[in-house]
């Protein structure tokens, strides 16, 4: 039988930044999946951050 306990905990966040996040992870969920390195890893900011000379 599985028993639970109810404790109060601080929230990490607002509620408000908990929506700003969201809402930024539906407008991301379109991105392709990163590309892999030459060492085949993936690394999870690959294709956020561009160069502004080059692109």
């Amino acid at each position: 039988m599985e028993m639970w306990t109810k404790i109060r905990l601080k929230a990490l966040m607002s509620s408000e930044a908990f929506v700003r996040v969201q809402e930024q992870m539906a407008a991301d969920a379109h991105r392709p999946t990163p590309l892999k390195g030459a060492m085949g890893r993936v690394y999870p900011l690959s294709g956020l951050v561009r160069c502004s000379a080059c692109g």
